[in-house]
């Protein structure tokens, strides 16, 4: 999914499986002592709660807080080293600091409540001058949804046309350009292949 011409000004990135791999759920139901699909039965039922800010990770665990062999707390805090150990993604990450170079660069993530603040800190994230983060938990909306992307918009300070979103969610890619964005999708399992291409169109 390529579309993209001259006039852009503020690049949108994703993060979980284009900045850093994805949260693997097999790992977080193994530090949890539970098997993936009794993880996967509750957990599919808050995710978009989670990323919608309504719900938080917290109030999951409370949720399954019977299936669990250990307190909320100790729970919690698995979940939470699991996201610290998190793989980043390098040759994206070092794109992201030529990038910020040219453009203005904002991230724009379907994310939960506390995890942005535990990538950050855990150094997982580019520490660049960001000039917009959207995180849907705050905003109230996620990727594809209109609405997530009109906020984007008036946070960049450019017109539509000027932005460009990097995903690795084709859906989420195909959305930013059917409401005027330019796109292009970020293949995480060929990271070099993908950042190579990405370099020769931006740089």
């Amino acid at each position: 999914m390529v579309a993209v011409n001259h006039s852009v000004k503020f690049i949108y990135l994703d993060i979980g499986d284009t900045l850093i791999a994805e949260v693997d759920m097999g790992l977080v139901a193994k530090a949890l002592n539970l098997g993936k699909k009794v993880l996967m039965n509750d957990y599919q039922k808050y995710r978009m709660h989670m990323y919608k800010g309504t719900s938080t990770p917290s109030d999951f665990v409370e949720s399954i807080k019977d299936k669990l062999s250990m307190s909320k707390k100790d729970a919690i805090d698995k979940w939470n080293k699991a996201l610290k150990n998190l793989r980043v993604i390098k040759p994206m990450q070092k794109l992201v600091r030529d990038l910020s170079v040219k453009y203005k660069i904002g991230l724009l993530t379907n994310i939960y409540k506390g995890h942005f603040e535990i990538f950050y800190n855990a150094g997982k994230i580019p520490h660049i001058s960001y000039d917009a983060v959207i995180k849907s938990c705050d905003v109230g909306f996620a990727k594809p949804e209109k609405e997530i992307y009109e906020i984007a918009v008036k946070k960049a300070k450019v017109s539509s046309r000027e932005i460009l979103l990097i995903d690795n969610k084709s859906e989420n890619v195909e959305a930013g350009i059917k409401y005027g964005w330019q796109g292009l999708a970020f293949d995480s399992k060929n990271p070099v292949e993908s950042v190579n291409k990405l370099r020769s169109i931006l740089l």
